[in-house]
């Protein structure tokens, strides 16, 4: 890993999934112990829930508890993240969980923006490239 000699501002966007766990391995590979390392779970509850509940019953109190799920869900994949800062010795960094009712990937690199990240760090599947024209990426989004 290349030394840096001034604070950074490191960013990992995750969701849990084996991509998320290696692009966050390398981002805690990259910092330092000045630098800050910012851990982003980004969700499109709405997204979510009109795949998940039934289309008949979208009441306030079924987004509402869509919501709070997603909410939660991010939580304790954050935890999960912070915990391995915490076995790595890297005691600066901040989790945040975005579940957001529109584009989670417009969120988080508005976030990303907000907290001025200078590295962003995101998993890729590998998808192919009928696969990310038909299901999108959100590395793609992120360059």
């Amino acid at each position: 890993t290349e030394q840096h000699s001034q604070k950074m501002k490191l960013m990992v966007f995750v969701d849990g999934s084996a991509h998320a766990d290696k692009a966050f391995e390398k981002a805690l590979k990259s910092t330092e112990a000045s630098d800050e390392l910012y851990i982003v779970y980004g969700c499109d509850f709405l997204d979510h829930m009109y795949h998940t509940a039934d289309p008949g019953v979208m009441s306030h109190d079924v987004i509402d508890s869509h919501r709070k799920a997603q909410q939660e869900h991010g939580e304790k994949i954050c935890a999960k993240y912070a915990e391995k800062c915490g076995y790595a010795n890297k005691t600066n960094f901040h989790t945040q969980v975005l579940a957001t009712s529109g584009h989670s990937k417009e969120e988080c690199m508005q976030f990303a923006e907000k907290m001025e990240a200078d590295t962003i760090f995101v998993g890729s599947r590998g998808r192919g490239v009928v696969g990310r024209f038909l299901l999108g990426s959100f590395s793609n989004y992120v360059l």
